[in-house]
């Protein structure tokens, strides 16, 4: 039987006081061949003499302490430290059960076949109780078809995080993959978009393993009333175009609709969040309307709803002060149907 060594990477930055926590659930695995790397990203807080004790412990644990560069830094130095034909990334305030590794690799020592992407659902456990995001079981061929990629594209627990997922680190190293260090918004969802560019197949696992522990963030939530942050928003759903891009060279044109309407979801979804920042709204929309995908994505939206068939209309005059005006009215009324 194949027993595949998974490096599991963990991100460090002053989260002492979960940290235990994280690195006890790994190393009670049931699966035991794995090497678990902590990077510790310049922490304050005691976090790195914590992680120097574990690898005193257990030399399966390994420590690297680097200078402060933000997560997607402490990600690229964890793969270029990484020895296993998997790696496993983990965020240091949260855990994994203890069938965790033992579950996600059983597709390969029960197939022998080395799939490129094994993913998994997660829960989250936060101030309201637990939410679980389920995977469903299923298995996507990107070699025979390229549009089995639909279901893929369609499930935010595949793209939208690092997390619950196996990666072959072969794929990784190979095509140079790394996480975008200079975003700070969505570069998981970049590095995913770009990975499964390289990747033949995918499984999906229907398991509730990882606990994602979500924390109050006020550096975040102060950050959302910056206009920067919806830049970063611009750049980030661009780069996410751009890497889906070879999606759109398929004969079949359902694929290309389906991208665009994603971008343009993206746009309606955060639009209305610029009343926080009304000095800077109308630049945010004169500076969305003139990308290029963004044009595309008006010539193909699907009409799901009135509000859908208003904002067609009114983009197609690309004027500005009238969408600032529409998403201005719907922003009311949602803040009235919150105070009531």
């Amino acid at each position: 039987m194949i027993y595949p060594l998974i490096s599991i990477v963990i991100p460090v930055y002053n989260t002492k006081t979960f940290l235990a926590q994280c690195v006890d659930s790994i190393l009670l695995q049931t699966y035991k061949n794995f090497e678990c790397i902590l990077v510790d990203d310049g922490s304050s807080d005691g976090s790195g003499e914590l992680c120097d004790d574990y690898s005193l412990k257990d030399d399966r644990v390994s420590v690297f302490h680097i200078q402060n560069g933000g997560v997607s830094k402490a990600r690229n130095y964890g793969i270029a430290k990484a020895k296993g034909q998997y790696i496993s990334f983990i965020d240091s305030d949260d855990f994994v059960l203890a069938d965790y590794l033992e579950t996600m690799v059983a597709p390969v020592m029960q197939s022998y076949i080395c799939y490129d992407l094994i993913c998994s659902g997660f829960r989250v456990i936060d101030n309201n109780g637990r939410r679980d995001f389920s995977c469903h079981n299923l298995y996507i061929d990107k070699r025979n078809n390229i549009k089995n990629l639909l279901p893929l594209l369609d499930s935010k627990q595949i793209l939208n995080g690092p997390c619950c997922k196996l990666y072959k680190r072969d794929i990784i190293i190979s095509n140079n993959l790394k996480f975008p260090e200079q975003l700070s918004l969505g570069e998981d969802l970049i590095f995913n978009c770009i990975y499964i560019k390289y990747v033949g197949n995918i499984i999906n696992i229907d398991y509730l393993g990882y606990m994602y522990c979500h924390r109050n963030n006020d550096s975040l939530t102060k950050q959302k009333y910056a206009f920067s942050y919806y830049e970063t928003l611009i750049d980030t759903q661009y780069r996410i175009r751009t890497e889906l891009d070879y999606l759109l060279q398929s004969d079949d044109n359902r694929y290309r609709i389906y991208i665009e309407n994603k971008c343009l979801s993206s746009f309606l979804y955060y639009l209305p969040m610029l009343y926080y920042v009304p000095n800077n709204r109308k630049i945010y929309i004169k500076k969305y309307l003139s990308l290029p995908f963004f044009k595309g994505s008006r010539s193909c939206l699907i009409l799901t709803s009135l509000r859908h068939f208003l904002l067609l209309s009114i983009t197609y005059l690309n004027n500005i002060t009238l969408i600032d005006k529409y998403w201005y009215i719907i922003y009311k009324i949602k803040s009235n149907v919150i105070k009531c």
